[in-house]
């Protein structure tokens, strides 16, 4: 599938696209060994992943795919696989006991071949979804996982158009900006748990 023939991109128009995008969240431990600080040893995060998915053409229903079938066929791989379990290097010296405690309380250690990082997590994940959802006609052009609330690494579909950048000339930027301390301070409203 070529980017220009997905959903919304028409090939005359390769910049524009419809996508959807499921989040999914879960609980695992990981070390990164050789680490220069505190990663090197056990710990968990709550995980996030945002998949983004497009098709070449939505459904009688006007989706790219029911976000319950990505939570079914990708959520529950996470449920079986990565939550409430360790994602660790294959051959790290220090997993070997956490490894087998884990496998006698019927939660396996899910081995990577490289450091579990936020970077070879996501891009397992992407490998993952993409053969779980392809039968659904989907692609998945995106992954984003979020270890942490302020960190996260992203996979991107190889062969995706990339987004022109956009330079403004200097005519059209303001000469001029307000000094901070002209500024009136501004207080919040309440706010409303209804919105």
């Amino acid at each position: 599938m070529s980017a220009s023939s997905l959903v919304g991109l028409p090939s005359n128009e390769p910049t524009t696209m419809i996508t959807c995008t499921r989040r999914l969240e879960w609980d695992a431990l990981h070390r990164i060994p050789k680490h220069e600080s505190r990663c090197r040893a056990f710990h968990g995060h709550r995980y996030a992943a945002e998949l983004t998915c497009a098709a070449e053409r939505l459904d009688d229903l006007g989706r790219i795919i029911d976000f319950g079938v990505i939570k079914e066929r990708v959520g529950a791989w996470i449920d079986a696989h990565w939550d409430h379990t360790a994602i660790l290097m294959r051959g790290d010296p220090e997993a070997e006991a956490l490894a087998d405690a884990n496998e006698r309380l019927g939660k396996p250690v899910y081995w990577l071949d490289g450091h579990p990082t936020a970077e070879h997590i996501v891009e397992e994940l992407a490998r993952v979804s993409t053969e779980l959802l392809k039968a659904d006609g989907v692609r998945v052009i995106a992954v984003r996982l979020w270890e942490t609330p302020n960190c996260s690494a992203e996979w991107v579909a190889d062969g995706l158009p990339s987004l022109p950048s956009i330079s403004l000339p200097s005519a059209a930027l303001p000469s001029a900006s307000l000094p901070s301390a002209s500024l009136p301070s501004a207080s919040l409203p309440p706010s409303n748990s209804d919105s």
